[in-house]
């Protein structure tokens, strides 16, 4: 907690000086104990009345020439943020405006000390209020919005008003978003309320100070602290991508696959492959898993019709595809032929999906059944990875005390992300479902199991925290962008 303690000091004394920078300076800190996913939501419940107490001392300096346009800016970004989001690296974006953050303080910094012509375009003006506007709506990146306020404010205590105002707009959005995405939970709510008297403590040294401290100085420390937000955005965007060691791409036509760059082990559905297909991916230097359902069956299976007296309830969100009685002797049976079948193709092991069913139904028949398909395909000298299935692992573990019997990994979904089938998009997991899931691949490793994960994202934010999520807790991951896994 010292940490976090330290963080807010610092970074809200900087708030009160300068009237931004406060984000970068708690993120940075805290980089060093936390996930990004813990912090931000505190880091803005602990901000928002910080643009609160600013906007209303500084009232008499607010400008609405320069604010209300900022504003609508700010909201409109969030339109072509979820197409930039769902079809740009954003990481490649932040990194041009990270250089663009850098040249404009370099800039502000030489019209400062008289090296520059004080004389500014307005249509240069225009573009870059455009461009800081719906950057801060898109990314909530504020770099850029202060660096333009600056070239239209003369005093520090207009600036604050201006850049706070806007911020109060951004922050409301914000709340309210990741209210409804439940990444704002009680205990970041309780730990925030925790750090509030740090916060205002804070926050009133660096008001006192800015009201001391000549106006020209702390408009130099704006200065600095908006070039050292440009190089912390580069920074965090232009790192290599590192290579990935695990992918799921059961969704995928052997055409999808090709001149494709594949990670080391790779899971597909070797169904749709020949076995010359398969012979192709291993000589590349991959392991190859194949996808077998071994819980439910989908309506577009060439084999759903031998096997649809067999089948149960509709799997929820998935329409096309029902669950199986497992108890039966018939579906055990197909089961193993099909495994002898896609085993003779040339494939590694098997990605062994909805075992489940024995949480759908509880009983100590599908129990056994669900046991004896998995020993009867681990007995084939193959790999057995079970994707999901934390009720039936559990109760196995609880019975016998080892794993070793029916597989040799666990993959589970949604472990740092999670989906929202309403509004059919992604999030982030509340922290509760994340320690629930990150227990349960304890348990699998301490068992001397492997551990993996499938996450779906298509923020490049959301995808390096998962990434860095299962490197800090010691599993791979692969994050898709899509449901389909192709």
């Amino acid at each position: 907690m010292w940490l976090w303690i330290i963080a807010t000091l610092v970074a809200f004394y900087i708030k009160g000086l300068c009237g931004f920078a406060n984000t970068l300076v708690f993120t940075s800190i805290l980089t060093f104990g936390a996930n990004n996913v813990n912090i931000s939501p505190v880091e803005l419940i602990l901000g928002y009345p910080t643009n609160l107490i600013l906007t209303y001392k500084n009232r008499k300096k607010l400008k609405p020439a320069v604010f209300v346009p900022l504003t609508i800016l700010v909201l409109l970004g969030s339109i072509p943020g979820a197409f930039i989001l769902k079809n740009v690296t954003a990481g490649y974006i932040k990194v041009i405006f990270g250089f663009v953050v850098i040249l404009l303080g370099v800039e502000l910094y030489l019209r400062d000390a008289n090296i520059l012509p004080v004389k500014q375009s307005n249509v240069m003006l225009a573009i870059i209020g455009i461009i800081s506007g719906v950057l801060c709506g898109i990314f909530g990146v504020g770099a850029l919005l202060a660096a333009y306020v600056g070239r239209v404010t003369t005093s520090t205590t207009e600036f604050k008003a201006n850049l706070s105002i806007v911020f109060i707009v951004e922050n409301t959005f914000r709340v309210i978003l990741y209210t409804v995405l439940g990444i704002i939970t009680f205990s970041e709510v309780k730990k925030a309320l925790i750090l509030v008297p740090f916060m205002l403590l804070a926050l009133f040294l660096g008001i006192k100070s800015s009201e001391v401290i000549d106006d020209k100085i702390v408009k130099r420390i704006v200065i600095i602290l908006l070039i050292l937000s440009g190089a912390v955005m580069v920074a965090q965007n232009i790192k290599p991508a590192e290579k990935e060691q695990y992918g799921v791409y059961i969704g995928a036509n052997p055409e999808d696959m090709v001149d494709r760059q594949l990670p080391e082990t790779i899971v597909i559905d070797a169904q749709y492959y020949s076995d010359e297909q398969i012979t192709e991916l291993k000589d590349d230097g991959h392991t190859v898993y194949t996808y077998l359902n071994l819980g439910s069956i989908e309506s577009f299976r060439d084999y759903y019709a031998d096997y649809e007296d067999l089948t149960l309830d509709t799997y929820e969100n998935w329409e096309d595809e029902k669950w199986v009685d497992v108890t039966s002797p018939r579906w055990q049976q197909f089961i193993s032929d099909k495994a002898d079948e896609l085993l003779a193709k040339g494939v590694d092991g098997f990605f062994i999906d909805n075992t489940d069913v024995y949480y759908h139904y509880p009983t100590d028949e599908v129990f056994e059944a669900v046991s004896s398909i998995l020993k009867k395909l681990n007995s084939k000298d193959t790999y057995v990875l079970i994707n999901g299935g934390d009720s039936y692992v559990r109760e196995y573990l609880n019975r016998y005390g080892t794993l070793t019997d029916i597989l040799d990994g666990v993959n589970q979904e949604n472990v740092y992300t999670a989906i929202d089938w309403d509004s059919d998009s992604f999030t982030v997991n509340p922290e509760e479902e994340r320690a629930y899931f990150l227990e349960y691949l304890e348990l699998v490793k301490t068992d001397g199991k492997d551990a993996y994960a499938l996450d779906y994202a298509i923020d490049s934010k959301i995808i390096n925290e998962s990434k860095g999520f299962a490197k800090q807790h010691g599993y791979s991951v692969y994050v898709s962008k899509s449901l389909e896994l192709k």
